[in-house]
């Protein structure tokens, strides 16, 4: 449960960085992982956040594709510490739409 947890947290968080991407017009990532980067550089999100992002985007793809042996000790690792970086996304995007009204 915890690990589907986490995989769906990130995933909609990397669905709310593409819809952004799309809604703003910037350039269009070429994988996953560059979405964070994209608001990163976009000012978006902040450096220090999307630096803890990228790492959070490769757990996700343990998650998804080594599920059958995947350690417990690095589920529960990720998720206390991906827990203030969660949090700390929200709170830059929901600066960024408030600060824009709307988006695009």
């Amino acid at each position: 449960m915890v690990e589907r947890g986490l995989q769906l947290t990130i995933e909609n968080m990397l669905t709310i960085g593409e819809i952004i991407i799309a809604l703003e017009g910037f350039r269009k990532p070429e994988e996953k992982r560059e979405i964070f980067q994209i608001l990163a550089e976009e000012k978006i999100i902040s450096r220090g956040l999307e630096k803890d992002l990228r790492g959070i985007a490769g757990f996700r793809n343990i998650l998804v594709h080594n599920y059958v042996d995947l350690d417990l000790n690095l589920v529960y690792k990720n998720l206390v510490e991906g827990i203030p970086v969660f949090e700390k996304f929200a709170k830059q995007i929901a600066k960024f739409i408030g600060k824009c009204g709307k988006l695009k």
